[in-house]
């Protein structure tokens, strides 16, 4: 089988292939040079015949654009992949990527390119579900891990005197660990750390929040040290269990009800 890859521009893709395009996503496109710890944000796709294009707002010209685009092919016909352990279900469609490209700050300049975009104390409402969010052991709750890369964006980076605000709906009472990473992957920066917060959350039917300041998260190592600021982090998690390495042994993790429900979470 030959396989025909999607030619692209930063801000669209015109998939070439015979089989039915059943859409794209040019969710990928990035400002941060580095590619091991960086969010790839979303653009909103718009098709045209069998052409799609985004807008990809950009909140400054001084940094390099990254994008690249996945786009979504119907196969002809089911296939069987019995022979992979754990694969029943045939598969009915493939997804392919377009090749990364890059555009430098000189050229967005003199492309005309506009910056439009500001920083949003809005980090996510959800109205597109977890699509800028990875889960850990999606489905086991007493161990599953919701993790997002956004707030090392500069468009949703926290602010220095913010409070880090998280609207959900949980029936049944359970302790949750709120984790954040600093520097990842980002040794050039700073010592990478762990800092996290638990909080048991009472249950309940209707929405509720908690709001955490940096001083609420602890260190894992054995310091114990408080967070100081925002600026630095990389990864932000919500989870039923988090093992760190502290010295006091942990409770077996269990998990009441149904999963969390997860409505905003923005800086406050």
């Amino acid at each position: 089988m030959c396989w025909t890859p999607a030619t692209t521009c930063p801000c669209g893709v015109r998939p070439e292939s015979s089989w039915p395009t059943r859409g794209a996503r040019l969710r990928c496109y990035s400002v941060d040079p580095d590619p091991r710890a960086r969010f790839w944000r979303s653009g909103d796709v718009i098709r045209t015949g069998d052409a799609f294009t985004a807008k990809l707002p950009l909140h400054a010209l001084d940094a390099p654009l990254f994008a690249f685009a996945n786009v979504h092919y119907t196969l002809p016909e089911p296939v069987s992949l019995n022979a992979l352990p754990g694969h029943r279900e045939p598969i009915r469609e493939v997804c392919l990527s377009s090749q990364l490209h890059r555009v430098e700050p000189p050229t967005l300049a003199q492309s005309g390119i506009v910056a439009t975009a500001s920083p949003s104390p809005l980090i996510d409402d959800f109205s597109h579900g977890l699509r800028d969010w990875y889960q850990l052991n999606a489905g086991n709750l007493a161990h599953q891990q919701t993790w997002t890369r956004k707030v090392t964006d500069p468009i949703w980076r926290g602010p220095d005197a913010a409070r880090l605000r998280f609207s959900l709906t949980m029936p049944q009472t359970n302790r949750l660990t709120f984790v954040v990473h600093e520097n990842e992957w980002r040794d050039y920066r700073g010592r990478r750390q762990t800092y996290i917060c638990q909080r048991e959350i009472t249950g309940s039917d209707k929405p509720q929040t908690v709001t955490l300041a940096p001083g609420d998260f602890q260190s894992t190592d054995a310091s114990r040290q408080p967070l100081t600021s925002w600026r630095e982090l990389d990864q932000l998690g919500i989870c039923a269990h988090f093992a760190d390495r502290r010295e006091s042994p942990q409770p077996s993790p269990t998990w009441n009800g149904p999963d969390i429900t997860l409505l905003r979470v923005e800086w406050a």
